[in-house]
Formats: C-alpha cells, sequence, structure tokens
C-alpha cells in the first residue's frame, strides 16, 4: 500500500512540474521579430505558405544572401514552388523572379525538425555562412534552436518568428485545439533538450 501512496505523490509531482515548465513555455514565446540584423543566410522551416513569403521579403530587403527553405515535400518541383509562392506572376517583378532564381535554395531530405536543423547546418558549412536569421512559426521556435544549436553550435542565429492565424498563443487557453498544439510542441521540446545534453554533435557538420 506504502508503494501506491508512493507513486501517487511521485505522479503528482511530475505533473507539477510539467505543468509549471508548460505555463514557463507558453509565457516565453518570441514576441517580436528582429528587422534590422543583417545575416549571411536566411532558413524557413517549412509548415506553412506564409513563412516561405515571410522568408522571401527578408531575402528582397537585403536581410541575408541567400535563402534556404528546408524540408520541402519531395515531390515539389522548384517551379511549382515558385508558383505557389507567386514567382512569375504579374504581381512579381522581375527582380523578385530573378532573386528566386538566383539566391533561393530548397532542401528536401528533412522530415522532421531535428532534419531541418541537419539540413540548415550543411547549407551553412557549404556557404561558408556563420549568421543565420532562422524563420518559423514563434511557438515551434525554442524548439527549432535547440535543434539547430545540437548541429550546428558555432553559428551565430537570429530568431524570426511567425504567428499563424491558426494558433492563437496570446490566448492559448481559450482555445482547446491550440491547447493541444501547444502541450504537444512542449512535450517534443522537452525531448529536443534532452538530446541537446546527451547527444550533442560537439561541431558543425561538414
Amino acid at each position: 500500500m506504502r508503494w501506491i501512496i508512493r507513486l501517487g505523490r511521485s505522479l503528482l509531482a511530475i505533473g507539477a512540474l510539467w505543468a509549471g515548465g508548460f505555463l514557463w513555455f507558453t509565457a516565453h514565446f518570441p514576441s517580436a521579430s528582429d528587422d534590422t540584423t543583417k545575416t549571411d543566410g536566411i532558413v524557413v522551416l517549412t509548415g506553412g505558405a506564409d513563412r516561405m513569403k515571410v522568408g522571401l521579403d527578408l531575402l528582397a530587403q537585403g536581410l541575408g544572401r541567400r535563402l534556404l527553405i528546408t524540408g520541402v515535400n519531395e515531390n515539389i518541383t522548384d517551379d511549382h514552388l515558385g508558383r505557389v509562392l507567386g514567382f512569375g506572376s504579374r504581381s512579381m517583378g522581375a527582380r523578385q523572379d530573378n532573386l528566386f532564381d538566383c539566391c533561393v535554395d530548397t532542401g528536401r531530405q528533412a522530415q522532421d525538425t531535428a532534419g531541418n536543423a541537419q539540413e540548415l547546418a550543411d547549407w551553412a558549412f557549404e556557404h561558408q555562412f556563420s549568421q543565420i536569421r532562422v524563420v518559423t512559426a514563434a511557438y515551434h521556435m525554442p524548439r527549432a534552436l535547440v535543434e539547430i544549436r545540437r548541429h550546428a553550435p558555432s553559428l551565430t542565429l537570429t530568431a524570426h518568428p511567425v504567428y499563424p492565424d491558426n494558433v492563437k498563443i496570446d490566448r492559448w487557453w481559450a482555445y482547446r485545439g491550440t491547447a493541444g498544439v501547444l502541450a504537444t510542441e512542449y512535450n517534443k521540446y522537452i525531448v529536443s533538450l534532452i538530446r541537446l545534453r546527451l547527444f550533442s554533435d560537439g561541431g558543425d557538420t561538414g
């Protein structure tokens, strides 16, 4: 009987720790984007066209020399991706089209955030970049940065969070769907932290 009581207390303690950490996590999402710092490269972690358009706008503003879109589906060609983003349309000028052709790279090997980080590390090493602007959803940014630091600890990272309309992080507790997304993301964030502590590469990929 005593072991049941001890087990119950342990589970309550673990639950309290998880809840406290989750509240801290939801209170510390990036609240603003740095729109002035220039970096060598810009990397967009796929997950929505809004992220890619933000990355392209940043490239057009001269805040990076090249752009990597990592995690692109292997069945999507660069031409199709360009059409999805509006390149080649009348709304886009020749300068923007040329920018897409000359300075945008796509990575198709990544299946998850750790894979995104590996693609980013390889790309940065290939181009000898040391400063990278990371574009992803605000709620995903903490885990993305942890994974990137695990694969490429020497890179200087600038976070550029995007705020998707379908994830209401300002009042997440009022939306069941958002609460579920954030809870899942927090659990993945914990796993990424553990991997960083235990399995850090200790150097950039080459």
